[in-house]
């Protein structure tokens, strides 16, 4: 698939591999001109230029665009001042894949723009549906990726099929510094031996920037952004999205 394909149309067999698995990859959902796109407006966003930001760190002004990225961790809602990040929900190649495995009918309940630079805290262990519920945990998030994700810069990692269970493990407070104060899931029978990386990255016969990652209720973790991305200077960047079915 060319970087001017489309992917709005999954297979019967992509259909069937997304409700085995929990999760897929979609190559190339976006183009290289959209992912540049999203790449300058992620720094316009963070220096201020779309709007006053909650949380935002100070005076940007004399400092350069990596200085600035590696102030930030997570954006809520971006698509509320960029127009940019709101096509980007919009896209037929993120909208059509879910109309097809979630409903013909889907609504995004939240937008977040992440920057995980180098030593930036993950996420453990985790459901989306924890944090937004829905009555027929048909949850989803689609995650855009902006840079190569890597191993080494703190790709995701997914548990396929721990969504079949069809149950929202419940959460611990844990001192991991890995990862961020949100909760643990526990007491689902996997081990990390079970996980496997969310790899997003431009290798022969891989996506990269611009390939879209589609997960379903079941676990996810995302550790925190590996020390050898420091010295690369590559952050691990995307646009996240949570979507469920309109009742």
């Amino acid at each position: 698939m060319t970087a001017t394909q489309t992917c709005s149309k999954l297979t019967p067999q992509q259909v069937r591999d997304y409700h085995d698995n929990g999760f897929m990859v979609l190559e190339h959902a976006l183009t290289t001109e959209e992912v540049t796109q999203l790449q300058s407006e992620a720094v316009a966003i963070c220096r201020g230029d779309r709007g006053v930001l909650q949380g935002a760190v100070g005076d940007h002004t004399h400092e350069d665009d990596d200085q600035v990225m590696q102030q930030y961790l997570c954006i809520h809602f971006p698509h509320k001042i960029s127009q940019v990040a709101l096509n980007a929900i919009k896209h037929p190649n993120i909208v059509g894949p879910l109309s097809q495995v979630i409903s013909p009918d889907v609504k995004c309940m939240q937008s977040m723009l992440f920057i995980k630079a180098s030593g930036k805290p993950g996420q453990a262990w985790h459901q989306d549906e924890y944090y937004i519920p829905t009555r027929d945990r048909s949850l989803t998030g689609a995650w855009i990726a902006m840079d190569d994700a890597t191993v080494e810069n703190g790709c995701l990692w997914v548990i396929p099929g721990s969504h079949k269970h069809g149950i929202l493990w419940p959460q611990h407070q844990h001192d991991d510094r890995r990862f961020d104060c949100a909760g643990e899931a526990g007491g689902y029978p996997y081990t990390d031996d079970d996980a496997i990386p969310a790899l997003l990255l431009e290798e022969v016969g891989r996506p990269g920037p611009g390939a879209a990652r589609l997960a379903g209720p079941g676990l996810a973790e995302a550790p925190l952004g590996a020390d050898e991305a420091e010295a690369e200077g590559v952050p691990a960047v995307g646009v996240a999205l949570a979507l469920g079915a309109i009742e």
